[in-house]
């Protein structure tokens, strides 16, 4: 699958504890580590702590990227706590992260995510490729004010951000 995805530093126009407590269904905790990582491909696994239940889910992802920062080739499937658990100690790099989803249709949804360690927020969203930019934007003035535009900009990218983490 090619993801097509857009990244903006964000400030919230809420208090973020009301935010997550409105839409805790679609707010996770997620603990991301990345096993290995350079300029073309990543290899990722996530943890995924719904905040509305305490469910927990696991994935493992591989991105690889094309000539256009806004797009890159993902797989991903899932794993067991045991496989995330015994993954977790071989990873070069790990952030933690608040998300939450507001979906804007039936198969889109804004990210809004919380580096709490970075005292950062940035909002991302995957975009078919027919769909304008600017509307998705619109739709997410509600929540957040969009800032600065760094899809194509590498130091956002969650892998680069997780190397700035002291653990």
């Amino acid at each position: 699958m090619i993801e097509r995805e857009f990244k903006f530093i964000a400030r919230p126009k809420h208090k973020c504890s009301d935010l997550w407590v409105k839409l805790a269904d679609t707010t996770y905790d997620i603990e991301q580590a990345y096993l290995l990582e350079n300029e073309h491909i990543e290899v990722r696994i996530r943890k995924l702590v719904r905040l509305s239940d305490g469910q927990a889910s696991y994935k493992e992802t591989v991105k690889i990227t094309t000539s256009d920062p806004s797009k890159r080739r993902e797989a991903e499937w899932d794993l067991t706590a045991e496989e995330f658990d015994e993954l977790v100690p071989c990873a070069i790099s790990k952030i933690t992260k608040r998300r939450t989803e507001i979906p804007i249709s039936d198969t889109t949804s804004w990210c809004i995510d919380w580096y709490r360690d970075l005292s950062l927020c940035i909002v991302e969203f995957e975009s078919p490729e027919e769909t304008p930019v600017d509307e998705y934007k619109r739709m997410i003035e509600e929540w957040v004010e969009l800032k600065e535009d760094v899809t194509a900009d590498p130091q956002y990218k969650t892998k680069e951000l997780a190397k700035q983490v002291k653990h």
